[in-house]
């Protein structure tokens, strides 16, 4: 997120100048920060479900443990939290964009 908002300085500026108020930018990072989850967890976690499960189930059957596997929504719920806390700094970056500066350097 961090370079993505680097990359987008210029747009998010444009977005300034236009009229946005920095909750507004901010909302704007955040909502970019919780499309890429979504999109990362509805195509990624089931197919690293899948390849978890195969795998383990062929290292256990190997070693004679069980074969259950753990539960995930704890995790996920963790993963959700942490990711949207970890951007919340480059949707402080944007909302600070000072348009002036950034759109004179182009």
């Amino acid at each position: 997120m961090v370079a993505s908002t680097t990359r987008r300085r210029s747009d998010l500026a444009v977005l300034r100048c236009l009229g946005f108020e920095r909750r507004e930018l901010s909302t704007t990072v955040r909502a970019q920060a919780a499309t890429v989850i979504a999109v990362g967890l509805a195509v990624r976690m089931p197919i690293g479900a899948a390849v978890g499960r195969w795998s383990w189930r062929l290292v256990s059957a190997g070693i004679g443990v069980g074969t259950d596997p753990a539960s995930v929504s704890r995790d996920l719920l963790v993963i959700i939290l942490g990711a949207l806390l970890v951007t919340a700094p480059s949707a402080r970056s944007a909302a600070r964009t000072r348009p002036a500066l950034v759109l004179r350097a182009e």
